[in-house]
């Protein structure tokens, strides 16, 4: 598995928006009805960023490349299950993991919250272990991205309550809780960014991950070498 990272920065407007032609139809048309710039950068970079990926992974053209979503939304390849990838966003920060295994990425940043939020979508065990820590709000965004990326992994979306299964965090040891799947997926935590906390999760056992950081221009640069 490897997780790359894109750190948002300063772009030229035009040179952004003169990638739309090479992304699925799908995507510009999301775009279009997007208001927030942020909202159109996270867009873009983010397909761009598994565009670049898969045709690096599989010696592909961009224009031999398909999406198609499964039955909960989640997009996947069309033609080769021997690749995954999975899209996560957050202010500053735009990240993919890909694998040859079902995977799942989440990045957060770290805000203020009412915590009483855990009661509705923490399981009862994880709410009871976030009330005994020192740092409540950091242990509360690890365990909610590590939540995220298992359902992500998974690819049922919240057809998945966030209640109804348990991640035990114990810092480099992380167990699910989840009736059949327990034991069946592998997560891993990332210090990205002191405001931020970011996690993955990949179907089986991690054999070895990587994560690469890159700047926007690098991955237009690399992703036009496909066009």
């Amino acid at each position: 598995m490897e997780v790359y990272a894109v750190k948002q920065e300063e772009i030229d407007d035009f040179r952004l928006k003169s990638l739309i032609p090479y992304l699925s139809e799908k995507r510009k048309d999301k775009i279009s009805r997007f208001l927030r710039q942020e909202d159109i950068y996270h867009s873009i970079i983010g397909e761009i960023l598994v565009r670049k990926l898969v045709c690096e992974k599989l010696d592909l053209k961009n224009n031999q490349i398909i999406f198609e979503n499964n039955n909960y939304g989640k997009p996947f390849l069309k033609g080769y299950d021997n690749l995954y990838f999975n899209i996560s966003h957050s202010r500053r920060w735009v990240v993919c993991a890909i694998s040859e295994r079902e995977v799942g990425v989440d990045i957060e940043e770290v805000k203020a919250i009412d915590l009483n939020i855990a009661k509705r979508f923490f399981s009862k065990k994880e709410y009871e272990e976030l009330m005994t820590k020192n740092n409540q709000l950091s242990y509360f965004y690890n365990l909610w991205t590590l939540k995220e990326s298992y359902i992500k992994a998974v690819g049922m979306g919240l057809s998945i309550p966030l209640n109804q299964f348990t991640i035990i965090d114990r810092d480099k040891n992380i167990f699910l809780e989840d009736q059949n799947r327990s034991g069946l997926y592998t997560f891993k935590k990332y210090k990205i960014d002191r405001d931020y906390k970011m996690a993955s999760c990949v179907k089986g056992k991690l054999q070895e991950d990587e994560l690469i950081i890159s700047s926007v221009n690098e991955i237009i640069n690399d992703f036009k070498e496909h066009i």
